[in-house]
């Protein structure tokens, strides 16, 4: 008697536990919600489609028969234009503008609003704040000048290389004039050099710092004033300033050798210095590098410590507490991805690895074959004959979004693991706040663009 209540407790207890996983499992696949934010034209294809950083808002070009462009963002058709450059979306996500031209002139629509007209103008940039358009123009053939807002700066022979402060409030260019370079920083030009480059303000906008060269020598300037040695190369984008503002560091080569100056002292030469380095931590306490030595081996190189050698080092990457990193390095023929000092298991390839915001947990895209899958925190998680998108996590690090387009076509979003509804095609997975999750959607054979919803609890 007693053995055969033992025996039905054991089975209702295991009863239990599969009922309760299985309402587990379920709960993972979300049912979701969809409102409508526009519909493609059926007589126009869309092409150069962009999503707004909030994932809430759509823009794309297309072009008739006849060749005439037109952008629609959201459900606001623009008019026709010979021709029509990319849309750039505000940081806020609220603004929108492109380069357009008609005939014989250029100009930017802002808001759906048409701009001043001019022979040419480029590319339009947002300030961080959104409150600011910045873009060259040129009423002829012979000047060009910057625009910000609606302010035109001073024309020049040459304007490049605009960079804008944190908020906003300073713009800063190349300009060329009679074959000489300078930099002008809010309508004042600089000292004339042979040449410069690598235009940047520091985070609390209070340093400006660029690359310029003198009887074929480059060194820093900071704030109109030239520091350090001087060097045969300087990096493009070489000068990089901490998070914090209080440090700075920089590429520069001599001869044959390269070099990382941080925070004035020069490291120890290399053969060359990888693209995208150095980088600071987010506490701007520690800075790292990839590098290549003498044997073409290459190196990661923290707080002037050299890791092992590889073939290949390529995206480093901190925690967001500063306390992790995680390194795409490749040895024969497999990448694999360096986190804190520990290597990974070798794939085909990887993607650039990303932290959770809590730091705990990583997560990339690997390549095995004709395969594409999640690794999350050193666990694969599916495996798909298509593309796999970059990974997501949610606010509070407990959830995990990527999108999977099939190779025989179709698309779907999964939540930690689970796949979700399929679509014809996703874009922009973004989480709102940690229980809720939208991405922008088109089913198949249809028109309509939806915001995708689901509430995970």
């Amino acid at each position: 008697m007693l053995r055969r209540m033992i025996l039905i407790c054991q089975i209702i207890l295991i009863l239990f536990f599969l009922l309760t996983s299985f309402a587990q499992e379920k709960k993972k696949i979300y049912w979701p919600s969809e409102a409508i934010i526009t519909t493609f034209d059926p007589l126009l294809e869309p092409k150069s489609i962009v999503v707004s950083l909030d994932g809430k808002r759509i823009a794309w070009a297309s072009c008739t028969l006849e060749g005439k462009w037109r952008v629609t963002v959201d459900n606001e058709k623009g008019a026709f234009y010979d021709n029509v450059g990319d849309v750039v979306f505000s940081p806020d996500s609220k603004r929108y503008a492109y380069a357009a031209r008609r005939g014989d002139k250029s100009f930017i629509v802002l808001d759906g609003r048409e701009q001043k007209k001019y022979l040419l103008v480029g590319a339009p940039k947002f300030s961080s704040d959104s409150k600011y358009l910045v873009y060259v123009a040129a009423k002829s053939k012979a000047n060009c000048m910057v625009v910000v807002g609606s302010r035109e700066e001073k024309e020049y022979p040459y304007v490049g290389h605009i960079s804008l402060s944190a908020g906003g409030k300073h713009v800063a260019y190349e300009a060329a004039e009679n074959d000489k370079c300078f930099v002008v920083f809010d309508g004042q030009e600089s000292k004339r050099y042979e040449s410069v480059g690598s235009i940047v303000f520091s985070p609390d906008s209070k340093q400006l710092a660029y690359a310029a060269k003198i009887n074929n020598k480059w060194f820093l300037v900071v704030n109109g004033k030239e520091h350090g040695e001087k060097y045969d190369s300087f990096a493009e984008k070489g000068i990089v300033f901490s998070p914090d503002s209080k440090r700075m560091a920089y590429v520069v080569g001599a001869k044959d050798k390269w070099y990382v100056v941080i925070d004035g002292e020069r490291s120890n030469p290399y053969k060359g210095i990888k693209a995208g380095s150095p980088v600071f931590s987010p506490d701007g306490k520690s800075v790292a590098y990839g590098a290549e030595l003498a044997n073409g081996k290459q190196v990661v190189v923290v707080d002037n410590k050299e890791s092992k050698e590889y073939d290949s080092v390529w995206h480093i990457v901190y925690s967001p507490d500063s306390k992790r990193m995680a390194v795409r390095v490749k040895r024969g023929e497999k990448w694999l991805a360096l986190v804190d000092g520990e290597e990974g298991k070798g794939y085909d390839n990887i993607s650039i690895p990303v932290f959770s915001p809590n730091s705990r947990h990583l997560a990339y895209v690997a390549v095995e074959g004709d395969n594409r899958f999640m690794v999350v925190d050193g666990k694969e998680q599916g495996r798909y004959c298509g593309a796999v998108g970059n990974p997501v996590f949610s606010p509070d690090s407990n959830h995990l979004a990527y999108s999977v387009i099939q190779e025989g076509g179709g698309s779907f979003v999964v939540v930690d693991g689970v796949e979700q509804a399929k679509y014809g095609a996703v874009w922009a997975i973004n989480f709102v706040s940690s229980d809720k999750l939208q991405w922008i959607a088109k089913k198949k054979d249809s028109l309509i663009i939806y915001l995708v919803t689901i509430d995970i609890k």
